[in-house]
């Protein structure tokens, strides 16, 4: 996809993932993916692409609105039903729930994670799309729903994607736009400085 760097495979399954989804089922632990990645490599920023790339309307749960379980059993709830207005005006888009800093929410409630497991393994509310993003060291402490629902891990991208992304972001073929091999590894570097990683 253009504007995303590296993780492309992840990416499209993603992709893949919301184009296909059943809002006719019942939700399940289908209808839940976590993405997990290094604090500031993009992972919120990729997932709002993907979904406005799809015209789906977003519904964000993060630790501004949702600081314990009942909130977020309720947002959930509210967001898997259409609003009246909705209806009456036939204006009903996809919607997809994204709760960012998983990771933040969990440390204010220790049963949000739970509190999620049990939302989808009950089947009670419409099928809606769930993308948690949390950084990657909370995913060993979140319990059994990292067994049930599929994980992405983003990573740094290499090197070679990051001039890849800036030739096709300037509409130049490789020939055209020649970086040289010190302006690429320092551009590589500062994605991974920024995140916290090694390249």
């Amino acid at each position: 996809m253009k504007g995303l760097c590296g993780n492309q495979e992840i990416y499209s399954s993603i992709i893949s993932w919301l184009r296909d989804f059943n809002y006719k089922k019942k939700i399940s632990t289908d209808s839940c993916i976590i993405v997990t990645g290094k604090t500031c490599i993009g992972k919120t920023y990729s997932i709002n692409k993907i979904c406005n790339y799809l015209n789906y309307e977003i519904i964000n749960i993060n630790n501004n609105n949702c600081f314990n379980s009942e909130q977020l059993n309720d947002i959930i709830f509210k967001s898997a039903t259409s609003s009246l207005l909705q209806v009456l005006t036939g204006n009903i888009r996809n919607k997809v729930i994204v709760i960012d800093n998983f990771d933040c929410i969990y440390i204010s409630d220790k049963t949000i994670n739970t509190t999620l497991l049990k939302i989808l393994t009950d089947g009670k509310i419409r099928n809606i799309p769930i993308i948690c993003i949390s950084n990657n060291e909370i995913i060993k402490k979140i319990g059994d729903i990292k067994k049930n629902c599929k994980i992405y891990d983003i990573v740094v991208p290499t090197k070679e994607e990051v001039i890849e992304n800036i030739n096709n972001m300037s509409g130049h073929s490789k020939k055209q736009l020649r970086l040289s091999s010190s302006v690429a590894s320092s551009v590589a570097s500062s994605f991974a400085l920024y995140s916290g990683v090694s390249v």
